[in-house]
């Protein structure tokens, strides 16, 4: 550390600080004058004055633009924080304690702003104190590493002081807040830029800068933390031997539930190819995480970084599927003494109930955080099983390995949790994440969530009674959800829950729960007719993102099409290529576009077909085949009337059905991707049966304005007798006018629709 001997002249001193002074950027005048307001009120000797200006020019690493900008009044106050703060050890001049609270006041100075200065001794309280105060806030953090003095400077305003109307040709809030004409052009142009890149981007990204100028390496990326995580950034950079010395948050208008901010961070000298692999890596592995108190074992040193990941995520998981398996005897006994469904059904959720609070999250967590060491174990074993450069030196862990392991751990947890079942039960269960999981992106690079595919070995068999297939648990920054499907080849839609700080809790809670209830029951039952079996997604998001509809999606989509797309960095005990299908439900039906194309762009195959309700493609309900093999689809151009399309081309648009009839009508031989497969079923019924389809009188509960109504009519051979809908009944023993039906059933694709009593009786 360069420091002050107390045997200089303040005269030597003098000269020697306004040097420093010019070659920092500051006005030698407003030092001065600075320097005699304060040795005027006879509290600090100009020796003390001049070592306190000495540590504020060279000590504390402050920016040049910094001193380029201050003020007399607000140079003064700090120079007497500083002065007021110093000791001298051995004829070293340095600060003690933590510097007092400095507050530049708009009447002051130009720039409005609130710096406090701390030591390696204070660091860590400073930044817990200022934790409360800084989210939202431009903000800079400077470190100087050959004296230790960390020094944060908070500006006052906020994205949410200004209308956000004002923000008209920049998100930015440095377009309105104070010291714009500081922030340099350059400097500007590139927070635009990278915003714009991380918003286009599906994966946390992280922009590398090398700095020859200044010896320095520049990480740029976008941070909506709901509070701020310096410690946890500067301890991932720590562990890859890179010196954090200056980190910048610049607030933009985003959503309101949290602050967003372009955060950047500038360490010492040019990362080496590996290192910058690595730190990337982590930062985007962060940035992907659903962050908790098990951040406070790493920054503590009790736990790695990727221990900490494999922490989160087991926490998380064995919240959502824990069950008490020392009681299934008894529980399954009672459960099969019961006589009726409804009974069984009620007994199997007070179990799920019951499990819930026993097993609630803060008890897992605390007992997870008083037990780094079991972590460590799991993790290791972990590691072991999933991560690539591990089996490929390793070969991996084998069962009786495994299951040496599990003898291991059991035999630790049954001693140390002798008085405490609850935590035995913990990480018993945890061990499923090890022996349950069948693939993981946990060590792909380049992930937005962590996902895992298990067996259904992690189900409570007495509440969740009919077969589970596969079960898919992504976690992620801004949501947590599960996919459960009945079959290999299933479908249903996505649901996004609707959760609040007071509903949260219980909705997670629920969430598998509901989710076998939507998808392997209800949604199988519903699909009993065609060859897809039932699935169902449910998506919960966090609180604190409650609005983020779009990124809580895009955590569960993205990180299931990780395990629908295995790499060389997912080990696949599953070991057979997997397909999905998804569908809009309550809360994601606007955004299966981007579901679709961020399929596309990841290379998955069946991306045309992952999902309905989007706005391009040929939509599934009407989409048909003519009988030379055709494809074709009608659209919906409101006033225009209805298109159609054969082959992709567009054949004509019009309002008259009268027309599509002539041209399609009496060549239709399927319609709709759901009535495809039930007529599919139903020709090869009665083809075993030896029936001709135009012998048989159709009857139909639903109409022509439904999708499976309108197809039904369009690509049934025989008569259809009967129709029950909202509009009216029809019914004609000798069959109705199927060309009447079916321009009804054209219609289904125009605004407004027409239902049964549309229908034209002909004598």
């Amino acid at each position: 550390m360069d420091t002050f001997p107390t045997s200089y002249s303040s005269s030597t001193r003098g000269a020697d600080i306004i040097t420093k002074a010019e070659s920092v950027g500051l006005d030698a005048r407003v030092l001065y004058e600075a320097v005699i307001d304060l040795s005027s009120e006879g509290l600090l000797t100009a020796n003390c004055i001049n070592m306190a200006a000495g540590i504020l020019l060279e000590d504390i690493g402050l920016p040049r633009y910094f001193f380029e900008h201050i003020q007399k009044a607000a140079l003064t106050h700090i120079l007497e924080s500083i002065a007021t703060s110093i000791k001298v050890i051995d004829g070293k001049v340095i600060l003690y304690g933590r510097v007092a609270q400095i507050d530049f006041e708009a009447t002051q100075a130009s720039i409005a702003q609130r710096v406090r200065i701390a030591t390696a001794e204070t660091r860590d309280s400073m930044e817990t104190v200022l934790e409360e105060l800084i989210a939202g806030h431009r903000r800079e953090y400077y470190y100087s590493p050959h004296s230790n003095y960390y020094t944060y400077i908070i500006r006052p305003e906020t994205i949410t002081d200004f209308p956000r109307a004002t923000f008209k040709d920049s998100r930015f809030l440095f377009t309105l807040a104070g010291d714009y004409s500081a922030t340099p052009e350059p400097t500007r142009r590139r927070y635009e830029k990278v915003l714009m890149e991380c918003e286009g981007s599906t994966i946390p990204l992280i922009a590398v800068f090398n700095l020859p100028e200044t010896g320095e390496t520049r990480l740029m990326f976008n941070s909506d933390f709901e509070s701020p995580k310096l410690p946890v950034l500067r301890q991932i950079l720590a562990d890859h031997n890179l010196t954090l010395v200056r980190g910048y948050w610049e607030p933009y208008v985003g959503q309101d539930s949290v602050p967003s901010s372009i955060c950047t961070l500038y360490v010492i000298g040019e990362l080496t190819r590996k290192q910058e692999y690595g730190v990337v890596a982590d930062l985007r592995s962060y940035l992907s995480f659903n962050v908790s108190a098990v951040e406070d074992l790493y920054l503590q040193g009790r736990i790695g970084f990727q221990e900490m990941l494999f922490a989160g995520n087991a926490i998380d998981f064995t919240h959502l599927f824990i069950f008490k398996e020392s009681e299934n005897v008894t529980d399954r006994d009672i459960l099969e003494s019961l006589t009726s469904k409804d009974q069984r059904e009620a007994f199997a959720k007070r179990i799920q109930s019951s499990n819930k609070s026993t097993y609630g999250a803060p008890v897992i967590m605390e007992t997870v955080t008083r037990n780094p060491d079991l972590i460590k174990f799991l993790h290791a074993i972990f590691e072991q099983r999933f991560a690539p450069k591990q089996r490929k030196e390793t070969e991996g862990i084998s069962e009786e390995d495994l299951q040496q392991k599990w003898f291991e751990f059991d035999k630790i947890i049954a001693g140390r949790f002798m008085d405490f079942p609850l935590g035995y039960d913990i990480f018993k269960f945890m061990f499923k994440i090890i022996t349950c999981t069948l693939k993981t992106n946990f060590y792909k690079a380049e992930k937005r969530s962590f996902a895992f595919r298990f067996d259904n070995n992690i189900l409570d068999p007495l509440v969740f009674s009919r077969f589970v297939f596969g079960v898919f648990f992504v976690n992620g920054h801004y949501s947590c959800g599960t996919h459960l499907r009945a079959a290999d080849i299933a479908r249903g839609g996505l649901r996004l829950i609707r959760v609040s700080q007071s509903n949260y809790d219980s909705e997670l809670d629920n969430a598998v729960l509901l989710n076998y209830a939507l998808g392997p029951m209800a949604q199988r039952l519903k699909h009993k007719d065609i060859c897809e079996s039932g699935s169902k997604g449910v998506v919960v998001p966090l609180p604190q993102y409650a609005t983020f509809r779009k990124e809580a999606l895009n955590d569960y989509t993205e990180g299931i099409m990780d395990l629908m797309l295995p790499d060389s960095s997912v080990v696949d005990y599953y070991g057979k290529p997997e397909m999905v299908f998804f569908g809009p439900d309550e809360g994601t039906a606007p955004l299966m576009d981007d579901v679709a194309y961020h399929a596309r762009d990841k290379g998955y195959q069946y991306w045309r077909t992952i999902t309905t309700g989007k706005s391009f493609g040929i939509p599934h309900d009407t989409y048909g085949l003519l009988a030379g093999g055709e494809a074709f689809g009608l659209y919906d151009q409101g006033n225009d009337g209805v298109e159609l399309q054969v082959d992709g081309r567009s054949v004509m648009v019009t309002g008259d059905m009268e027309q599509i009839f002539a041209e399609v009508g009496e060549d239709i031989a399927v319609s709709g991707m759901t009535t495809t497969s039930i007529m599919g079923s139903f020709r090869t019924l009665i083809d075993y049966y030896n029936e001709r389809e135009e012998e048989l009188n159709l009857m139909i509960t639903g109409g022509p304005d439904g999708d499976l109504g309108a197809n039904q009519i369009q690509c049934y051979k025989g008569k259809i007798c009967l129709i029950i809908d909202g509009g009216s009944i029809l019914f004609d023993p000798e069959g109705l006018d199927k060309k009447e039906l079916m321009k009804l059933a054209f219609m289904r694709n125009s605004s407004p629709r027409a239902n049964s009593l549309n229908f034209l009786w002909k004598s």
